[in-house]
């Protein structure tokens, strides 16, 4: 029975007029309803020390709200900012490499010689010497590629060092909780002082700048509206009668069986934030007609 009143109440707040354009359409009676509406959660668990916010502030997005205790992160984030740092130096250290390279040409220029020497002074230099200068001059070139693995390794690990203190920055990030949206806070749910945990809302902003109407509209239109269509808004401000833009956003695909209606999301600009929320007026929409 309370169903089928609602229905009837739907109904009866439905203009439908034809026109030379299509079938117009009115809903009355229609209140405005928040779009952005957004309960703010810490990441992290923690004490508020400090709120940068009252209820009532407007704020942009990114907006400082509070921060938790963070000494410790601190910390955390500066030890990593030191290891990143002799991290990178290590990395950037190429003196045993040089030293290897110098070597090699050093060596192999004295086993160069003595070869020289044994051939135009025959077994000036015993052939143990002369294996022994080849094995000082392969261990050189041994040195260059161990030197080079190391400089390798020193590389990757100041990647590592890198990714940690990214890592301790972010943490430290998570310390802080910042606004996801543009508009007003209108709840805080913490005091300095007070323990916060991950995943419970903190803080309630919202949004003016659009505001959504919901029709319920009769399932004989539904091939007629389509999202993008332009409708308006008729609403009285105090002794004004305001005619204000709207756009059709979303037009469900589902009919309603018992009431045989479906619903119209029409979002409207509130440019010059006269309109809030729990206001209702009057949603107008041009219906095409179907072709044939």
């Amino acid at each position: 029975m309370k169903t089928l009143l609602i229905a009837a109440v739907a109904l009866l707040l439905v203009v439908d007029r034809r026109g030379a354009c299509g079938q117009e359409i009115e809903v009355r009676n229609l209140p405005l309803q928040l779009i952005d509406d957004v309960e703010v959660a810490s990441v992290d668990t923690g004490v508020v020390t400090q709120l940068h916010v009252q209820a009532g502030d407007r704020v942009v997005e990114g907006a400082l709200l509070l921060e938790l205790d963070r000494d410790l992160h601190e910390g955390e984030a500066a030890v990593k900012k030191m290891a990143c740092l002799v991290a990178d130096t290590e990395a950037g250290n190429d003196v045993n490499l040089r030293y290897s390279e110098k070597t090699l040409m050093l060596n192999g220029k004295i086993l160069e010689k003595s070869i020289n020497a044994n051939n135009t002074y025959a077994k000036s230099i015993s052939e143990t010497e002369i294996d022994k200068l080849r094995l000082e001059r392969d261990q050189s070139e041994l040195s260059i590629q161990q030197a080079q693995v190391e400089q390798e390794v020193a590389m990757l690990t100041a990647q590592l060092r890198r990714e940690e203190k990214s890592l301790a920055d972010i943490q430290l990030a998570r310390r802080t909780l910042r606004s996801p949206l543009a508009g007003i806070v209108v709840n805080i749910d913490v005091q300095p002082g007070e323990a916060i945990v991950s995943g419970k809302p903190a803080l309630r902003i919202v949004s003016l700048d659009k505001l959504r109407l919901i029709a319920s509209v009769d399932r004989r239109l539904a091939f007629k509206i389509k999202k993008g269509d332009a409708a308006s808004m008729l609403i009285q401000l105090g002794d004004e009668d305001l005619v204000i833009p709207a756009k059709i956003v979303f037009v469900s695909p589902e009919i309603r069986f018992t009431e045989q209606t479906f619903d119209v999301w029409v979002e409207v600009e509130n440019q010059a934030g006269m309109l809030l929320p729990g206001m209702k007026g009057t949603l107008k929409i041009t219906a095409q007609e179907l072709p044939g």
